[in-house]
């Protein structure tokens, strides 16, 4: 199930995790551990399919069953809370959003303690909660904390340090500081592997609407080359949702040189 779903065959990762939750309800319980992460698997293809409202039903059920098991506190429902909040805040439903993130953080702080690197994924949902409200300081506060515990925990070395940068190039208007922050994700990521990795290719994409912004076309052909390049060693076969952004972007740097049919 994880293999298809990494490769963007959805509905074949959901039939194997649907027989995941079969087997472990057959063998087990209907409450047993293995079903509930079974259940969070299915609502993991549910939510990358675009079918929210399915997605937050499974983690609910995924949930109840930590809790059942685990008691109020463990990194698996702290997991679910994390998802629970990316759900809401997909739907632009802020409150119920930070409610499940706050809890995420809660959570880890209980288990972990102030400042361990397990704190920092509530931080950094929280931090792209209040960039979607609007609240660009408090987003930034969040990012800068968890980049700090980060390379504390890591020594600089790590893609999670890689993706907070991403943020934070993210967050930042001034388009140029902005890719100065995704080269700067950049050289993390090829400081650990010289391989193609999702990481790359997210800041390739990043880099490629900042060229575009700044109608560097040159600059913009090369990326798209890049990304196109990376996307083809990371969705070999071209058949994840996200890979139809790389060429989406190429045909929007056509068509505002007018390029119309290199476009099309």
């Amino acid at each position: 199930g994880v293999i298809h779903f990494y490769e963007g065959e959805l509905n074949e990762a959901f039939r194997y995790y649907d027989m995941s939750r079969t087997i472990s309800t057959m063998s087990s319980s209907p409450n047993d551990i293995n079903v509930g992460r079974a259940l969070y698997n299915m609502g993991l293809v549910k939510e990358e399919k675009g079918f929210l409202i399915d997605a937050g039903v499974l983690y609910q059920k995924a949930l109840k069953i930590y809790l059942q098991n685990y008691g109020q506190y463990h990194h698996h429902i702290a997991e679910v809370y994390g998802s629970l909040g990316n759900i809401h805040l997909t739907r632009y439903e802020f409150q119920k959003a930070k409610y499940y993130f706050q809890k995420d953080l809660e959570t880890s702080i209980h288990l972990y303690g102030e400042g361990h690197v397990e704190t920092t994924w509530g931080y950094e949902n929280l931090g792209r909660l209040y960039h979607e409200e609007g609240n660009d300081s408090s987003a930034q506060r969040m990012f800068e904390k968890v980049l700090e515990i980060r390379n504390q925990f890591y020594h600089g070395k790590n893609i999670y340090i890689a993706n907070v940068l991403l943020s934070l190039a993210e967050l930042e208007n001034n388009a140029s500081k902005s890719i100065d922050y995704a080269k700067k994700a950049l050289a993390v990521e090829n400081s650990i592997t010289k391989q193609a990795t999702i990481g790359k290719w997210n800041i390739s994409i990043h880099l490629l609407q900042k060229y575009i912004q700044l109608h560097q076309n040159s600059a913009a052909k090369k990326e798209l080359v890049n990304a196109i390049r990376l996307g083809e060693q990371i969705f070999p076969k071209k058949r994840h949702p996200t890979f139809i952004k790389t060429y989406l972007l190429g045909s929007k740097i056509y068509f505002d040189q007018k390029l119309y049919t290199k476009s099309i």
